[in-house]
This record gives C-alpha cells, sequence and structure tokens, in this order.
C-alpha cells in the first residue's frame, strides 16, 4: 500500500516539477506522510526502498517535508 501511495504522490511531485500539476502536493499529504513513516514499519520500508524506488529529488523532497531520518549517500545503503 506503501508503494501505491509513494509512487502516485512521486508522479504528482514530478507533475508539479513541469508545470502541470496543483502546487503542493506533498504539503496537502503531509500529515499522512508523518504519520506512515514515523510508525516503525513506514520507517523501515523507506529506509529499505526509497533510493531503490524513487527519484533522488523525490526522496530530498519527502525527507524535508516530514520528519524521517535522510538516507545516507553511501554505498551500502544503496545494496
Amino acid at each position: 500500500m506503501a508503494m501505491i501511495l509513494f509512487t502516485a504522490l512521486e508522479n504528482n511531485f514530478h507533475q508539479e516539477q513541469l508545470g502541470s500539476h496543483h502546487r503542493g502536493t506533498l504539503k496537502i499529504s503531509q500529515s499522512t506522510l508523518s504519520r506512515l513513516l514515523a510508525s516503525p514499519g513506514g520507517s523501515a520500508w523507506w529506509a529499505r526502498s526509497a533510493r531503490q524506488s524513487f527519484t533522488p529529488e523525490f526522496v530530498r523532497a519527502v525527507e524535508s517535508l516530514v520528519s524521517v531520518e535522510p538516507l545516507a549517500d553511501s554505498d551500502e545503503d544503496a545494496a
């Protein structure tokens, strides 16, 4: 379910960047994202899946919006 939600949000995020979507998609979803990524399962899923599944721009946008530990830029985390 998280993958479906974040895939839709990433699509909207990139559409915003292109100017074809309403600004603020992530901001509107901030409380839902915060609750999900603050949960033990949500934070573990994000740490495991974010870098492989989503663009770096989207990952940075999510991590700057919600209280989540930013992913490290080491090769170990990418594996």
